[in-house]
């Protein structure tokens, strides 16, 4: 058995280096001249695990679902990724691939609230983060991932209209006003008619 240790030998590897490897050795026969192997092959340096970045809901987003699906592009540029290493944490609780619940379809992880009796609560901030993955090297994730979203469950609001309601006015085209509000998403203009 023969072991070479670039390390030791001060000599590092780039990654998707094609490193090429020769070997030379003779056997030891007590007549004639030594068998000699000469062989070479060559294999390639791959470094770099899974890069996770979001899809729906996009960062700052915010969603009218209280079971809103969030779906993460989860890519590996060499081998692929080993799906049963993801984990994520959504609001603080964690979430393993292995575990069942999480899926992907390709290359995007999907996080399916509703299959995990999880609903989010109007105004809530939703906080996720993909926290662990590998790729099919055993090269683990680039960086963490975190993505933030709002959910928001409530129609927008009148907060002050005129005339009042049950109002008597003395005119024959009154003018009639409000001001509407939303929690969050704000009010749609185009959607307003009398």
């Amino acid at each position: 058995s023969v072991t070479f240790l670039p390390e030791s030998a001060g000599i590092y590897f780039e990654d998707h280096q094609v490193v090429n490897v020769c070997i030379h050795g003779e056997d030891l026969p007590d007549y004639c001249g030594p068998n000699a192997l000469d062989t070479c092959w060559t294999f390639e340096v791959r470094l770099r695990g899974p890069i996770a970045s979001g899809l729906v809901p996009f960062e700052g987003a915010i969603s009218a679902c209280d079971d809103q699906i969030i779906s993460i592009l989860l890519t590996d540029d060499d081998v692929g990724v080993d799906w049963q290493t993801v984990v994520i944490t959504v609001e603080g609780v964690t979430y393993n691939y292995a575990d069942g619940g999480l899926y992907h379809i390709g290359d995007t992880l999907y996080f399916d609230p509703d299959s995990f009796g999880v609903f989010f609560g109007n105004e809530q901030t939703v906080e996720l983060s993909v926290i662990y993955a590998d790729d099919l090297l055993g090269n683990h994730l680039q960086e963490i991932f975190n993505l933030t979203f709002q959910i928001d469950l409530e129609p927008p609001e009148v907060v002050v209209l005129f005339p009042m309601p049950e109002d008597t006015v003395p005119l024959t085209r009154p003018t009639i006003s409000l001001v509407i509000t939303d929690n969050l998403a704000g009010l749609n203009p185009d959607s307003l008619f009398f």
